[in-house]
């Protein structure tokens, strides 16, 4: 995973992260908040109430999404169906896969 960590992010202990002159924070330098939201089942991104939640959450028109695909082992289907609103939003979205080629 290393090569897809920004290296100006930490992550502490308290599940709170620094991003040093990202645009994460409101300001230049200012320190950014990573949010995470866990959704199950398929199209649970899709469903109106989580959508509007990662809004809210990101506190922006368009948040950047990383995009984990982890159960559904990080098929191109299954991250085309999740993300599709995040998309048509045109957010910036960042797919982090995680199973090893030979197992998918």
């Amino acid at each position: 995973l290393l090569p897809r960590v920004r290296a100006n992010s930490i992550a502490s202990s308290a599940g709170e992260g620094t991003a040093v002159s990202d645009g994460g924070g409101s300001e230049e330098g200012e320190p950014a908040t990573i949010k995470i939201v866990a959704a199950g089942r398929m199209r649970a991104l899709q469903m109106p109430p989580v959508f509007e939640k990662v809004i809210e959450l990101s506190g922006k028109a368009q948040p950047r999404i990383v995009y984990i695909g982890t159960a559904s082992f990080d098929r191109t289907d299954k991250f085309n169906l999740c993300t599709k609103a995040f998309r048509e939003l045109e957010c910036e979205i960042e797919r982090l896969d995680v199973s090893e080629s030979n197992t998918v």
